[in-house]
């Protein structure tokens, strides 16, 4: 399918589809010579919901291009969930001290 048919079936813009083929993270199925229309296949509209998933988890792209490139390995990936939730813990920790602040 064409990345506007892509698009709307990821319900995201095709400038960040464009970004994500820049960055190597999410590449078409097939690139037209003569057009330079990019084309993806109906199996990527799964890795690219994974992505929408592990952006709103608050994962950088260049960790979750770790998780789906498939050269990370299982221990690499814990590392990068375990670094995450330990960034999410310490954010939580700061909320509840603002929170007494505030509150008295």
């Amino acid at each position: 399918m064409r990345i506007g048919e892509f698009a709307q079936a990821c319900n995201m813009p095709i400038s960040v589809l464009r970004y994500y083929d820049s960055c190597g993270l999410l590449k078409p199925a097939y690139i037209d010579k003569f057009t330079g229309y990019r084309y993806y296949s109906e199996n990527q509209i799964a890795v690219c919901a994974r992505i929408n998933e592990l952006k709103a988890a608050g994962f950088s792209l260049a960790e979750i291009k770790q998780f789906i490139s498939g050269n990370a390995s299982s221990e690499d990936i814990g590392a990068i969930f375990d670094r995450k939730k330990n960034q999410i813990n310490e954010i939580l920790r700061h909320l509840d001290k603002l929170r007494g602040i505030i509150l008295g």
